[in-house]
C-alpha cells in the first residue's frame, strides 16, 4: 500500500524495469539474493521517498534488511559527488 501511494502519476514503469531485472542478474550471477531498495525510504518519520526509478538501487537483501527504513541525510554537490551526514560531519561517499 505505501509503495502505491508513494508512486507519482507520472511513474513510467520502463524506467524501473532495469534496477529490477539488474537485482535478478545480480542474484543469478553471485548467488546471493539482490533486491531492488528505495534509497529514501517510502516511510519514515524525517521524509516520504518517492516509488521512482531515481530513488531506486539493487543491494544484497541482506543489505537491505539491514537498512530497514532507516535514512541517513544525504547531500550531492554541483559535480554530482554524494555525502552523507554523520554526526555534524558531512563525509563523501566513495564511488
Amino acid at each position: 500500500a505505501s509503495k502505491l501511494q508513494a508512486t507519482p502519476a507520472w511513474f513510467d514503469l520502463e524506467e524501473v524495469r532495469p534496477i529490477y531485472e539488474q537485482a535478478a542478474v545480480l542474484s543469478e550471477a553471485t548467488g546471493q539474493a539482490w533486491e531492488v531498495d528505495h534509497i529514501d525510504p517510502l516511510q519514515n518519520k524525517l521524509i516520504y521517498g518517492l516509488h521512482v526509478a531515481a530513488n531506486l538501487t539493487a543491494i544484497t537483501r541482506s543489505e537491505n534488511r539491514e537498512k530497514k527504513n532507516k535514512f541517513t541525510p544525504y547531500r550531492i554537490d554541483a559535480e554530482g559527488n554524494h555525502y552523507k551526514l554523520s554526526g555534524e560531519e558531512w563525509l563523501k561517499i566513495a564511488e
